[in-house]
């Protein structure tokens, strides 16, 4: 990854809603988490396209909603950057990352996601990748690691919220 840019901590309320949202799931949680991503967050490095962290299709139509999508949207379009779905897609259904362990996670992640046939319109861009919540960041360096294998010139990472780290 060349950067990281995330907006809030991932702590108290912020956490609760994102959790709520999540695993509730809680739909009426996104609007004004989106809002608030898209007003609080920092000007977000030039790039060409924007690819979501995806949901395992079954997750996906349990909980009706990719909440990265829907949370990054009215940022992206603040910014002008446009969101692909299409490319990265996530191969592997396994148990919530926030339930493992960091070593698990980082394995797991390396093997959750693969790229679509239109992978080739990564080739020498400056790609984004978004997602909602970064606590080890294994699986944004997973698809940061997956995109610029097929040939991004920059990759870089924003989050709704970042956990703390622990020094």
């Amino acid at each position: 990854m060349d950067s990281t840019w995330p907006t809030f901590v991932y702590c108290g309320p912020l956490a609760q809603g994102l959790r709520a949202l999540k695993y509730g799931p809680r739909p009426e949680r996104l609007a004004g988490l989106a809002q608030l991503w898209r007003d609080e967050s920092p000007p977000l490095p030039p790039v060409d396209l924007a690819l979501p962290v995806p949901l395992h299709p079954r997750r996906l139509r349990e909980r009706g909603f990719n909440q990265v999508v829907l949370l990054a949207r009215p940022l992206l379009r603040r910014e002008g950057i446009a969101l692909d779905c299409s490319i990265v897609r996530r191969q592997c259904e396994g148990p919530s990352q926030a339930s493992l362990p960091e070593k698990q996670r980082r394995l797991a992640a390396r093997k959750a996601f693969t790229l679509s046939r239109g992978a080739a319109k990564l080739r020498g861009r400056r790609i984004l990748v978004v997602d909602d919540v970064m606590t080890t960041g294994a699986t944004v360096e997973a698809c940061a690691a997956l995109v610029r294998r097929a040939g991004a010139r920059e990759v870089h990472v924003a989050v709704l919220a970042r956990a703390p780290r622990v020094l």
